[in-house]
């Protein structure tokens, strides 16, 4: 993530600035890169000819069962063959909609 705001911001201590505080969220898990996630990455990657950072995310997904939300359609394409992908407002689109389905279900005294 540092990487990616960095990039688009040039300003690298202001990026690790915003990893840092997002990693400090209460609902976000960090997960390890470990031998075995490393392995399974690399297993779909070479399957799926993803890069090797996008693996790891299509990884991620796939092992937490959620969606994988991101604006790179070549990660996208290449990853929804593993698992549902989404832009971001292809995500919060759906969440609104999940919310609104869920407010008119509930009934008013």
């Amino acid at each position: 993530m540092a990487s990616a705001v960095a990039r688009a911001s040039h300003d690298g201590a202001g990026a690790l600035e915003y990893a840092t505080a997002t990693a400090a969220l209460p609902h976000l898990s960090l997960v390890a890169l470990t031998s075995t996630t490393a392995r399974q990455a690399a297993e779909l990657a070479a399957t799926h000819r993803l890069r090797g950072a996008d693996a790891v995310y299509v990884m991620v997904a796939r092992r937490y069962g959620t969606t994988l939300v991101s604006r790179d359609d070549e990660q996208r394409s290449r990853g929804s063959v593993v698992v549902v992908c989404q832009t971001p407002e292809e995500a919060l689109s759906h969440r609104q909609t999940i919310e609104r389905t869920r407010r008119s279900r509930v009934k008013k005294p």
